[in-house]
């Protein structure tokens, strides 16, 4: 299906490509122009820098005969050999730098071209596949649309012959998504019921041990404060406090007496 549905589109697209050939070709066209544009003015611009450097070749070369003239009126002969010398260097300098312009002009000339023909080119590709994208675009829009009249009128043929059965089928659907409906809204509520017990006990069981673990540790701390208390509690109170347990009227007395002698005792020795 999907490979007759790509070769309906693609007979489509070659249609489209076949009428938009002309439009094509005249894009293409003016790419080359305006490559070929490029390409003369920068023809132009290198033709002028090279009739500026041969108007400063021809320049220097007038200033080098002076120069001569000038040496040739020199008297000294040590002083012409040296002056002869130096503009010897300096023709010689100025020649090389010459060269090295128009061979760097030469250069980068052709330089330019193949950027302007790979840019040409790259432009040509864009403009292909642009074409081939909007020619797919519309291929399928075509296409599409041809397909979409077709199945529209497939449906409404279809939707007359069959409504009646359509309904029927559609109400048998309706009763049994309402029977099992109603059928998984008990079972929800029943399961819903069993998870609130089981939540509520475990809540209550984790309540219970939190509030034992709390009175554990009260406990455990008292008993370790009253131990503390008890070992600071001088001699004095705890022999009075034991010795009145067992003699009630003057126990209190004596064993605060004794407790008394071994506080003393105590602070010596500590």
């Amino acid at each position: 299906m999907f490979q007759q549905v790509e070769k309906n589109i693609r007979e489509e697209q070659e249609r489209i490509l076949k009428e938009k050939e002309e439009q094509l070709k005249r894009k293409e066209e003016e790419l080359r122009t305006k490559f070929e544009a490029e390409k003369e003015q920068i023809k132009k611009d290198n033709e002028r820098k090279t009739q500026e450097m041969q108007n400063e070749l021809k320049k220097k070369e007038d200033d080098f005969k002076k120069r001569e003239e000038e040496i040739k009126n020199e008297t000294d002969e040590n002083v012409r050999k040296e002056l002869w010398r130096e503009l010897e260097e300096k023709k010689k300098e100025f020649e090389e730098k010459t060269k090295r312009k128009e061979i760097a002009l030469g250069e980068l000339q052709q330089n330019f071209f193949k950027h302007l023909e790979e840019i040409h080119e790259k432009e040509k590709q864009k403009l292909q596949k642009k074409i081939q994208h909007e020619t797919r675009e519309q291929a399928e829009r075509e296409y599409l649309e041809k397909l979409k009249i077709e199945l529209d009128k497939a449906l409404r043929e279809a939707e007359e012959k069959h409504k009646t059965e359509m309904a029927k089928a559609l109400q048998r659907v309706k009763e049994k998504y309402d029977t099992e409906m109603d059928q998984i809204l008990r079972n929800v509520d029943l399961q819903h019921e069993k998870e609130k017990a089981k939540a509520l006990h475990r809540k209550e069981v984790e309540y219970k041990a939190e509030v034992a673990k709390i009175i554990k540790e009260a406990e455990a701390k008292h008993l370790k404060e009253r131990a503390k208390a008890e070992a600071n509690l001088p001699y004095r109170s705890k022999r009075a406090r034991d010795w009145s347990h067992y003699f009630p009227v003057l126990g209190g007395a004596a064993g605060s007496l004794v407790g008394t002698f071994e506080d003393i005792f105590r602070s010596k020795s500590n």
